[in-house]
């Protein structure tokens, strides 16, 4: 059994850059998420290409277990280090979707994705759920804002 955990719109501008390579678990992990008991559904809103900076997946990185988030200028990403091993041996899987196509993911797939080197833009939406029995905890000192079952 799960709920709605969060969604959101991203939308990726023409000559726009890329996303590092995360693990979504890895900032939910920091919100109270015991495990890693989320999946997460992309939509594509508009064509997603190589082109245009489509949604990357690294085949099989569920079973790396919780990488650790590196900051990077200002944004974050997967250790580079262990990001580059794991990158060597599996494979770089393009979700190539049109308007309508959905892609469900794991919670420590690494994914991201490329610079927008196109003249249109790439919109998707990212629906998560959450396990019932993986409801956050709010730490001592922190809040998060992500809902309760």
């Amino acid at each position: 059994p799960c709920y709605h955990w969060h969604s959101k719109i991203c939308r990726k501008l023409p000559s726009s850059g890329q996303v590092e390579w995360h693990q979504d678990y890895g900032s939910w992990y920091h919100d109270g998420c015991i495990s890693p008991q989320l999946i997460s559904c992309a939509i594509a809103i508009e064509p997603c290409t190589p082109e245009n900076g489509c949604l990357q997946m690294l085949k099989g990185s569920h079973v790396l277990g919780r990488m650790d988030v590196i900051k990077m200028g200002n944004t974050v990403g997967a250790d580079p280090q262990r990001l580059q091993i794991a990158m060597e041996k599996m494979e770089i899987v393009n979700c190539v979707m049109e308007a309508g196509d959905a892609v469900f993911f794991h919670s420590n797939v690494l994914h991201g994705s490329p610079p927008n080197h196109s003249d249109r833009s790439r919109g998707m939406m990212f629906c998560t759920y959450n396990a019932i029995s993986n409801q956050p905890f709010i730490q001592e000192g922190q809040e998060h804002h992500h809902p309760e079952f």
